[in-house]
């Protein structure tokens, strides 16, 4: 709410409030984003289901009923009024099935008899709370003792109840005693007196009637050893002494070490076994066992029959072929590393966070949207850093849209078209799908990324399948940010007459790399075949692949290829098979196969 973050010196920062939250998501029940409309301070929320009107009603019914006794809990009070306010709270926040509601009575005793004999002294929230701490806090459960059945129970007094076997689980230190700090509103605590409770030696006292409670045996936990670094840790220091008192008296080492791991050997002593457990006895095998590498992760190719291909599957595959081997053929999806979503209100964006924005402008501005719509619009979104910050933020980005822009307004101009795609691959087998963004006789595509060797392979495998089902002057047009701070740059491809050959050469190709992962990454093969096209050496085309292979954002660190060829891959680890001709490696000749019909039929550079 704006009135909290009044508080903060935010009073004019609606963005992410639960008030705004709530108006984007009843706006999105009647409106979407599309126009970039918005209501007083918040625009709708795209993708709003019907399925979720009902959920966004409750929610919403639920935020304005929490608001309503936050609102009233607040500031000093009387006793009887902070008691006659959270029974309120209690009507309107809770309810309780008949059989359950002794529970509404009790909730209403208890505040009832912490607030008898206040009177009317006035509190605080945090009094309130305090107050309430120790009456509503959970209480151990009275233990069925001397059963002859294993009880389970919280440290109690049990000076006069023997057990056969006592069993103390968790007596690390630093946990156990408890801590006697002290508490700044106990005036008690601040000055005491001989008899008054202690905590710790209340629970060395507990610990002390649990050792003259075992009858035949005493066993006692702790954590001997930290179980990430493996360095020893002392036990409680009341278990320390008691260690030593045994020591002393009885003699010998009663302390035994368990290792971390079920699997370990130690657990598995002939003599003296610990554990029983089978899976673990064959994993504790295993582990003193000869090692062997690992497999092959696929020992032989696998059989692939002939079907028909749509458009998107051979788009993806020739963009990433090993990713549309593991998802296309075995139907394996590699999980990205997924950040948590932050509730923070963001003083800064990262570089994806700005790319989502830039692009959001982008497609605004190339759709008619004048720039200070747009401003109005994403302030509502919540997406953007508060006040001055914000601000410059889309000042910086309207720079790089608006070059982009200028560069991409002429070829965008008029309503795009779609064009349905069919090709006859023989063999019964045919290639369908369906291409948007037809300005004329061109595809085109603006990006607010830079352009990258995935939206030349797009572009490509389109303007194929377009000019083999319609023969033509057809050219696809791909503009993007460049390298090294250029503004724009731009790869402009001409439609070959062999568009249908070609098509089916990258359909066999996509067949051939559907039965075993190929020897191509994104990156290296692209800098590979674009060395080898401008007439360097092998060797030089290598020593440019391996700097795109390493790096930060290499073709080593993609998930896809790590899945395959193990942690930290190497470049020669696709450079194992032997090629053909001019090629030395099978690398180097699907590198060529793949780039080199588009490399000669592009012409890439600024506008």
């Amino acid at each position: 709410k704006l009135i909290q973050r009044q508080a903060f010196g935010l009073p004019d920062v609606p963005q992410n409030t639960w008030t705004t939250g709530l108006d984007r998501i009843l706006l999105g029940v009647a409106a979407d984003e599309t126009d970039l409309a918005w209501l007083g301070q918040a625009s709708p929320l795209d993708d709003v289901d019907s399925g979720d009107i009902d959920l966004g009603g409750r929610l919403a019914e639920l935020i304005d009923r929490m608001e309503a006794v936050l609102w009233r809990l607040r500031g000093p009070q009387p006793a009887t009024e902070w008691a006659a306010k959270l029974g309120w709270a209690l009507d309107l926040l809770t309810d309780v099935p008949d059989s359950d509601a002794w529970q509404v009575t009790e909730a209403r005793r208890e505040l009832a008899a912490a607030t008898e004999h206040a009177g009317c002294t006035a509190l605080r929230l945090p009094d309130v709370r305090a107050m309430l701490a120790g009456r509503l806090a959970g209480r151990p459960t009275r233990a069925n003792f001397r059963t002859g059945d294993l009880t389970v129970a919280t440290l109690v007094p049990m000076r006069s109840v023997p057990h056969r076997v006592v069993a103390l689980l968790g007596l690390d230190d630093e946990v156990f005693p408890r801590g006697a700090g002290v508490d700044g509103d106990d005036v008690l605590a601040r000055d005491p007196c001989p008899g008054e409770r202690d905590r710790r030696s209340e629970d060395r006292q507990l610990l002390l009637d649990a050792v003259m409670s075992a009858g035949d045996r005493l066993l006692v936990f702790y954590t001997g050893a930290d179980p990430v670094s493996g360095h020893p840790r002392p036990p409680a220091v009341p278990l320390g002494e008691l260690i030593d008192v045994i020591t002393a008296t009885a003699g010998g080492d009663i302390v035994q070490h368990h290792p971390l791991q079920p699997f370990d050997a130690g657990n598995f002593d002939a003599a003296q076994p610990f554990s029983h457990d089978r899976s673990a006895l064959a994993g504790a095998r295993a582990g003193q066992g000869d090692r062997v590498p690992d497999p092959p992760f696929l020992p032989a190719a696998l059989s692939q029959p002939p079907t028909d291909v749509s458009l998107p599957e051979l788009v993806s595959f020739v963009v990433h072929p090993t990713q549309a081997f593991l998802r296309q053929r075995l139907g394996i999806r590699i999980p990205d590393d997924e950040d948590e979503i932050s509730d923070a209100l963001r003083a800064e964006l990262d570089g994806l966070e700005k790319w989502d924005i830039g692009e959001r402008m982008l497609n605004a501005r190339l759709n008619g949207v004048p720039a200070a719509d747009f401003r109005q619009a994403e302030w509502r979104r919540g997406t953007l850093p508060p006040l001055r910050r914000g601000a410059d933020l889309l000042t910086e980005l309207e720079r790089g849209v608006e070059a982009l822009v200028v560069a991409a307004q002429p070829i965008h101009s008029g309503p795009p078209k779609t064009l349905d795609v069919d090709v006859d691959l023989g063999s019964g087998r045919r290639l369908t799908g369906t291409v948007t963004g037809i300005h004329g006789r061109a595809l085109v595509s603006t990006s607010y990324s830079r352009l990258a060797t995935k939206h030349r392979l797009t572009a490509w495998v389109k303007l194929l399948a377009v000019a083999a089902t319609y023969p033509g002057p057809w050219q696809a047009v791909s503009t993007g940010r460049g390298s090294y701070n250029r503004p724009v740059w731009r790869s402009t491809l001409t439609a070959p007459p062999e568009a249908a050959a070609l098509l089916q050469d990258l359909v066999e190709l996509r067949d051939d790399g559907l039965t075993r992962p190929l020897p191509i990454a994104a990156g290296a093969s692209a800098v590979y075949a674009e060395r080898r096209h401008q007439g360097n050496s092998v060797e030089e085309a290598l020593e440019g692949a391996e700097r795109a292979w390493g790096g930060r954002f290499g073709d080593s660190t993609d998930r896809h290829l790590v899945y395959i060829h193990g942690p930290e891959p190497h470049l020669s680890r696709l450079l194992e098979e032997p090629g053909g001709g001019s090629e030395p490696r099978r690398f180097g000749v699907l590198a060529r196969r793949l780039w080199t019909p588009l490399l000669g039929a592009e012409r890439l550079g600024p506008p």
